[in-house]
């Protein structure tokens, strides 16, 4: 039991909202898609399933309304535009709905529950700050037609949230090593962002009083691994840069490339 003052949230219960709000979310876009293309007569042959069948059927559904697939509302702005006409991976598609089903959630708890759920995404979010998932960040943002030199730290703050969104399992491994993500089907060659989870109390709150979330500490943003790391980590992709000018889209299989410490296996085996 993670305690301040009155403020008492069980992290088992937090995780488990999290868990069953993914869940719940990517069960309901893979039904509003397999839906949508049956109407259509586009459903993709049987042979694929789970993350890759909901990606193949995305591809044929561009021009479907986002409302369509994740409801009309998210973090309490109207859900606008068309699936293939955002600037949206899939993987987020799901998190857009997982945190409105969040919202929902904590809109039925008791404030001081709403705001200890709050505090423990700052304490997730502030573990998650590591130099190893910061050279994971570099590998995967890599994989895809990028360029550009550095994951900045609110790239990385943003992929940090999508991982939190992901839920315990996820979180947990790429914390202990972050090479599990290359299991991760949600993983693709872009980094992908959270869509709320950080903010998702705030709006809560705000919402049911017409005040924000009061006496908080804030995230530290203290950098796990230390900035001697983080230099290394730098020196090694400024190395990489100058030495492959294009290196932003070169196999992962060459050595120079890899960010020290982390190595993440995300070549050919996901």
């Amino acid at each position: 039991m993670w305690r301040c003052g009155r403020i008492g949230v069980n992290r088992a219960r937090f995780w488990a909202m999290v868990d069953a709000a993914r869940t719940a979310s990517r069960d309901h876009v893979y039904r509003q898609l397999e839906l949508a293309a049956a109407r259509r007569g586009e459903l993709p042959p049987p042979e694929s399933g789970g993350y890759r069948r909901m990606q193949l059927l995305a591809a044929r559904l561009e021009d479907l309304p986002m409302s369509a697939v994740v409801g009309d509302r998210w973090m309490q702005q109207p859900v606008e535009g068309r699936l293939g006409h955002l600037d949206l991976l899939l993987t987020e598609v799901i998190s857009v709905r997982q945190v409105e089903l969040l919202a929902a959630r904590l809109g039925d708890l008791p404030l001081p529950e709403v705001i200890g759920f709050h505090r423990l995404v700052e304490e997730v979010e502030a573990k998650s700050f590591r130099v190893e998932l910061w050279g994971a960040a570099l590998v995967i943002d890599r994989l895809g037609a990028v360029d550009d030199f550095w994951c900045s730290e609110d790239t990385l703050f943003g992929f940090r949230e999508w991982l939190v969104e992901q839920g315990r399992q996820v979180y947990e491994a790429a914390i202990a090593d972050p090479d599990s993500l290359a299991d991760n089907p949600e993983l693709d060659d872009r980094l992908p962002w959270g869509k709320g989870i950080w903010g998702v109390a705030f709006t809560v709150h705000e919402q049911r009083t017409g005040e924000e979330l009061p006496g908080l500490e804030g995230w530290s943003g203290d950098l796990v691994g230390g900035e001697e790391a983080l230099h290394s980590l730098w020196e090694t992709r400024r190395s990489c840069v100058d030495a492959t000018p294009a290196c932003g889209r070169a196999s992962v299989h060459d050595d120079r490339l890899r960010p020290a410490p982390a190595s993440l296996r995300v070549a050919g085996g996901r």
